[in-house]
Parts: structure tokens; C-alpha cells; sequence
């Protein structure tokens, strides 16, 4: 199966001049896996009997949408 993610982030930089020159806040906001599109994960290799009923079954995918905020100080 093919893996396909759009990810996606916002930075917004705060000047904190008036406490220290120089000093700033930064937020940031970064998403994963925006689309929150299935991306299903080869099948183990115990999986691989052609003569097995769960012959070529994809029963695990990888991780859903994930975010993360996050603050960063600089001085």
C-alpha cells in the first residue's frame, strides 16, 4: 500500500522588547496528517501463507491525525 500524509504548520513570532532587547515568544502549531487519510501497514510475514484465511489481510494502519502546539522562548 502506497503512504501518502499532507502535514501542515503555523508560526507566530511575539517580540517581548519592552522586557529584554531581543527577547521573543514564538507559538507554533504543527499538524500531521492533516487529511486524516488510512494508511495501512504490510501485512507481518507470519501473514504470508497463500494457504492461510488471513491470506494478504491489512489489519493495522498507522497513526490518525496528530497535533502539537508547542511555545519557544528566545533571549
Amino acid at each position: 500500500p502506497s503512504l501518502f500524509t499532507l502535514d501542515a504548520s503555523l508560526f507566530k513570532r511575539f517580540s517581548l522588547a519592552a522586557i529584554r532587547e531581543g527577547m521573543a515568544i514564538q507559538f507554533r502549531a504543527e499538524f500531521f496528517n492533516v487529511l486524516n487519510q488510512v494508511a495501512f501497514q504490510a501485512p507481518p510475514a507470519t501473514n504470508l501463507n497463500i494457504n492461510s484465511g488471513s491470506f494478504g489481510q491489512l489489519n493495522s494502519a498507522y497513526p490518525a491525525r496528530i497535533g502539537q502546539l508547542a511555545l519557544k522562548v528566545t533571549f
